[in-house]
């Protein structure tokens, strides 16, 4: 039996604080802001590590609703899923919309499933599978 896809490990904390705020009074119109600290793209996953002073240097990325296919595509989102077991190449899946993650998206555009769409295609041909 195949054993099943571990990504490793998740860290995460959180941090709440209202120290600095406090009594201070905030427009109802003052968005909310969220800080999210974290590899999205996949370098760990991909064997790519930035420690010390290259990784001090990383800058902000802001990112909302109007602006996140072209910040997934700055970052080169990806990830290499051991879906053959430790011993075959991983089936590398790259990301650069959030469209990407969608299940027909990744059945459309992975090689791994091309057996797949070969077989749909075939049963939908009634002079294949009649």
């Amino acid at each position: 039996m195949q054993e099943p896809i571990s990504f490793e490990e998740i860290d995460a904390s959180l941090t709440s604080t209202m120290e600095e705020t406090e009594g201070m009074p905030v427009p109802e119109e003052t968005p909310f802001r969220v800080a999210l600290l974290g590899d999205f793209s996949g370098r760990r996953n991909r064997g790519v590590f930035q420690t010390g002073s290259t990784l001090a240097k990383r800058r902000f990325i802001f990112v909302d609703r109007d602006n996140i296919d072209e910040a997934m595509e700055k970052l080169g989102v990806g990830i290499n899923l051991p879906i053959f077991g430790k011993n075959a190449p991983p089936v590398h899946v790259t990301f650069s919309k959030m469209d990407d993650f969608h299940p027909d998206s990744l059945f459309n555009g992975l090689d791994v499933f091309q057996a797949l769409r070969d077989t749909r295609r075939g049963l939908k041909d009634p002079a294949t599978f009649a």
